[in-house]
């Protein structure tokens, strides 16, 4: 009977050391490591004085033996609770408060209780999209920019420099929840295409090593976690290449509250077209990309290449308000959840809707005067910004005819015909194959909340850039 009661002690124990010890010690392991990782990016840093770096680096030092003290603690914590009910039940024997043998304290049958244990936190652990070391991966790859940009460097010398001149690629592009990953998807064929995908996760600045890794991921499909119906896998092309900008940029163009416009040098163009280059995988393959902040530096961009193409995707302002809306109200849940997802998307530039928020200063005085939207729960923030996009967006377009204007109902309703008149326009020959009309998830949409005099500015920005989409009927 005292036998019978040790091993449930020790199978109730060892589940208690895993909650209280294993993911106690979660916390102090990953500080610990990303302090670590500090150490090694501050010695990168090069845009401070090395006065300044000295001073960084044993402040870091500190921390990271304040951190490693405290795993250590945690960490005997689980020991002690692991071996809690050996150790009680040898001292009972060593002070005869039971007449037992200890035989039966690392017998078969105790193992058996830790396997036990083992096999009842295999049920009860919860499953998430990214475990606890896929997390601690993403926060050392992506977190840290100067040894993003280290890495980059050691990549880029692999390639030959390329001309900005010679360089055409296509570039997707629109306010978000416009249809850009669905057009991504429409023409992205890696026979013809060569791009950034989920399988380069986390180590987008080293696309060889994640090349080499991805045959030891999962390329099963999924829901995104927009919950909009588009399946991806680890194969799915996506807007991922932000980064490179962010790192380069060192975030000079975002700001506490907005996204603005900025200038790219040549310098940094033709770093842009090599890191294009990192993710061919076939000869003659034309990049493309999804990118929601192109028309921050399109103008920029523009100045430097000529003959890259630019879709951007125009969506009926109230429904598209709407979307946002819904959107963001669905990011405000998953970031209160989880820390990880708000960080994800602002490693990745992606500051449309949620905790990260911020809007695109884009227009020197808003067609609204007088008045400010701030209520980012209400459907007049998101036509406002809706306004603030597409009235920028219409003054490029107007005097560059090189921008492509797309229709979000032209995709959903006659796609085929829209990749045959995009195969056309964009010069390159990808197959034609028969795709199916994509129907989104239905929401009620009604003008009610809306105010009169920025939806009618919106429909009125509307009307003029379907003037300028890309018709083939």
């Amino acid at each position: 009977m005292i036998s019978i009661s040790y091993y449930i002690a020790t199978i109730l124990f060892s589940i208690l050391s895993y909650y209280v010890g294993i993911r106690m010690l979660r916390k102090p392991f990953r500080t610990l490591t990303l302090h670590a990782v500090n150490q090694i990016d501050l010695l990168l840093n090069t845009d401070l004085d090395e006065l300044t770096v000295d001073k960084m680096i044993l402040k870091n030092i500190v921390k990271m033996l304040f951190s490693m003290c405290v795993f250590i603690g945690y960490m005997l914590l689980t020991m002690a609770l692991f071996f809690l009910p050996t150790v009680v039940f040898y001292l009972l024997s060593t002070y005869q408060l039971l007449t037992i043998n200890t035989d039966f304290l690392f017998s078969n049958y105790y193992y058996i209780a830790v396997l036990i244990s083992v096999i009842i936190l295999f049920f009860i652990h919860k499953k998430e999209d990214y475990n606890y070391w896929s997390k601690l991966l993403h926060y050392i790859t992506l977190d840290y920019h100067h040894l993003s940009k280290f890495i980059l460097k050691r990549e880029l010398n692999k390639q030959n420099n390329t001309s900005a001149i010679e360089n055409k690629f296509v570039m997707i592009s629109g306010l978000a929840r416009s249809g850009t990953t669905a057009t991504l998807n429409m023409l992205y064929d890696p026979n013809f295409f060569h791009s950034i995908t989920y399988k380069h996760m986390p180590f987008l600045m080293a696309p060889s090593i994640a090349n080499r890794l991805s045959v030891f991921s999962n390329n099963q499909s999924k829901e995104r976690s927009h919950g909009d119906r588009i399946q991806i896998s680890k194969n799915s092309a996506e807007a991922l290449e932000e980064y490179f900008f962010k790192i380069k940029l060192q975030d000079s163009f975002i700001q506490e509250d907005k996204l603005t416009k900025h200038t790219l040098n040549e310098s940094v163009v033709n770093e842009y077209y090599q890191y294009q280059n990192l993710f061919r995988e076939k000869k003659e393959t034309y990049y493309i990309a999804k990118n929601n902040n192109l028309i921050l530096r399109y103008e920029s961009l523009r100045k430097h290449n000529k003959i890259f193409k630019a879709l951007f995707l125009v969506r009926t302002p109230l429904a598209h308000a709407k979307s946002l809306l819904n959107q963001h109200t669905n990011y405000l849940n998953q970031q209160s959840q989880d820390e990880f997802v708000l960080d994800y998307m602002n490693w990745l530039g992606h500051h449309e809707f949620g905790k990260g928020l911020k809007r695109f200063e884009l227009l020197e005085n808003t067609p609204i005067p007088n008045q400010i939207y701030t209520d980012v729960s209400h459907i007049n923030y998101w036509l406002h910004t809706w306004i603030n996009y597409y009235q920028y967006l219409l003054q490029l377009a107007e005097k560059d005819t090189s921008i492509l204007i797309v229709n979000y109902d032209d995709l959903l309703q006659t796609p085929n015909e829209l990749k045959k008149k995009l195969k056309e326009v964009l010069s390159i020959n990808f197959p034609l194959t028969h795709l199916p009309e994509f129907t989104p998830k239905k929401y009620s949409v009604n003008s009610n909340n809306a105010d009169t005099t920025l939806l009618n500015e919106a429909n009125r920005i509307y009307e003029k850039l379907l003037l300028l989409k890309i018709k083939y009927y």
